[in-house]
């Protein structure tokens, strides 16, 4: 029997993550050789494996937490916090960015919550990481299907013991720390999205949100959003920049 054939017997023998993580540490070292050749750091290669093998995992527990009555209910109840949190994120946001009240922006609200997705995700992935962590050295010693209060109480998790892969445990432990630092990057350097997202919110909020004519009077090429009565927001496009400012409404009528 050839050493190829060999190869593909006991590969064969692999899960989608095993080879996910088997693949990472195969060119982990040649990575380390190969650093002046690729265009970008070759470090990401390594990573993107162990990123993929890690969503391998997540989509598997996901769909053991879904075979549980009770899981149901507390996955859409984190769903509905994030969500929540990213559109509480996004008023923020646009605040912030036009520096004038949000409340007339409900639009530019909802296309920015959309933008500030990888900010709740790299939120999320920080504080989650580590628990993921002592998860995947959990589950790749102990069968969590299988697991209930019942079996704690009475001692008998250790039935639930299975053979220990090390490269499923590996694997998991590197791609959790892999996320976490990549999203303490993210939350640590992103002036190269926000600087755009920043961008996109005023042009929105501006062409999209804002009236062109009103009973109020307004300086030439001015758009206008109604606070309240009295109180207007004006926002100018001067040489490709925005400006927002809170006014009173002055008319002729």
């Amino acid at each position: 029997m050839d050493l190829i054939s060999v190869l593909k017997k006991e590969t064969g023998k692999l899960s989608n993550e095993q080879s996910a993580y088997l693949i990472a540490l195969i060119l982990f070292p040649l990575s380390i050789l190969l650093t002046e050749t690729f265009p970008f750091p070759s470090y990401w290669i390594v990573s993107s494996f162990l990123i993929y093998g890690f969503i391998v995992w997540i989509r598997e527990w996901g769909d053991n937490l879904n075979s549980i009555l009770y899981a149901k209910p507390l996955m859409a109840l984190a769903f509905l916090a994030a969500t929540t949190l990213n559109v509480a994120m996004a008023s923020i946001s646009v605040n912030s960015i036009l520096e004038v009240p949000s409340s007339p922006f409900t639009y530019t609200i909802t296309m920015v919550s959309i933008l500030t997705v990888p900010f709740t995700a790299a939120i999320s992935l920080t504080m989650l990481a580590m628990p993921m962590m002592l998860i995947s050295m959990f589950s790749a010693m102990f069968s969590i299907k299988e697991l209930s209060a019942k079996k704690i109480v009475n001692f008998e998790i250790w039935s639930l013991m299975k053979e220990v892969s090390a490269l499923n445990l590996l694997g998991r432990i590197f791609a959790s720390l892999t996320v976490f630092f990549i999203a303490t990057s993210f939350l640590g350097d992103n002036s190269w999205y926000t600087d755009q997202v920043a961008v996109f919110t005023k042009w929105f909020a501006y062409n999209f949100e804002m009236e062109t004519y009103s009973y109020c009077s307004l300086p030439n090429n001015a758009h206008i959003s109604y606070l309240d009565g009295e109180r207007i927001i004006i926002g100018i496009n001067e040489k490709s920049k925005y400006i927002f400012t809170v006014s009173n409404c002055i008319t002729e009528l």
